[in-house]
């Protein structure tokens, strides 16, 4: 379980960076997951809840996340974040409560989005500008 009232739960930056979640709690902060400059970040099974921005950010060229079997509730204004060429591959994760939108993908990044329960988000279930995706 990782809890923070402000910041980041889990922040991982560059190439050599890696990190594997599996069975996790990240609740009540700002950011749950933050993963940029080519870092990989993986998770599943886990649940994310109760954030002022986003459940899980990936920004810049080579950062992968892969989210599998997660649930995200209330988490602010976005579930999950995909910027400046990042990469997503989200299969069978729930989003809900989001202020904004459940996935956003923007830039020249990409997202595979398959078999997501994407539901009750504000304005978009999912909205891509500039994008590539897998659907």
């Amino acid at each position: 379980s990782v809890s923070a009232v402000n910041g980041t739960g889990v922040g991982l930056t560059g190439m050599n960076s890696t990190a594997l979640l599996k069975n996790c709690e990240l609740a009540n902060s700002s950011v749950g997951a933050c993963a940029c400059q080519a870092a990989k970040f993986g998770c599943g099974s886990s649940s994310f809840s109760n954030f002022s921005d986003a459940a899980v950010v990936l920004i810049g060229n080579k950062t992968l996340g892969e989210l599998e079997g997660n649930t995200m509730d209330r988490c602010g204004i976005l579930g999950i974040s995909v910027s400046e060429g990042a990469g997503l591959i989200a299969e069978e994760n729930s989003i809900a409560g989001c202020s904004r939108a459940g996935i956003s993908v923007v830039g020249k990044s990409w997202a595979r989005v398959t078999s997501n329960r994407i539901v009750n988000n504000g304005e978009h279930g999912t909205a891509f500008a500039t994008f590539g995706i897998w659907a």
